[in-house]
């Protein structure tokens, strides 16, 4: 699970895979990555949870409905953002009613983290962020100890 994987491992498996969630913790990368496979034309809607979904308890039931939808229309899709945490865990609540294919876990150090936070959101508060995060990994335990979990492709994506 802890095996890294090469832009060119995960753009391949991307490709063959309906429905992607890239999780990260904040400033890790994500949206970067997202941007690159975009790029390859890939036939994926993107839906990036950071932009599209208030940041309320409601969300993820949002989210998770919403890809119930483009699941019954055919539309390949690539969740991206900090929601997708939340949206594993509902995944198990529902038992599986929708599942990703492939879950790419984006990581990066603290170090670079607070670096980009000091360069690209230095309006944002990072004192908070560590707190944020513990929360995060908290909430992929749920995701990551279910037995759906085991049937899901998961990569992992360094960004240092």
């Amino acid at each position: 699970m802890n095996t890294l994987h090469s832009f060119q491992d995960i753009s391949t498996a991307v490709q063959s895979a309906r429905r992607v969630v890239i999780i990260g913790l904040p400033a890790s990368g994500k949206t970067t990555l997202a941007m690159e496979l975009d790029g390859m034309e890939l036939p994926h809607h993107v839906i990036h949870t950071d932009e599209e979904y208030p940041s309320d308890s409601g969300a993820s039931d949002l989210l998770h409905t919403e890809l119930l939808f483009a699941d019954s229309i055919g539309w390949n899709v690539m969740v991206v953002g900090v929601l997708g945490y939340r949206l594993l865990r509902k995944c198990v609540e529902h038992g599986g009613e929708w599942l990703p294919d492939l879950v790419i876990e984006v990581r990066c150090s603290e170090g670079t983290r607070a670096a980009r936070y000091a360069g690209e959101r230095p309006t944002k508060d990072y004192r908070r962020i560590p707190s944020f995060c513990k929360g995060l990994e908290t909430v992929n335990k749920v995701w990551v100890e279910s037995e759906l979990s085991k049937n899901v492709r998961h990569m992992v994506y360094l960004t240092d």
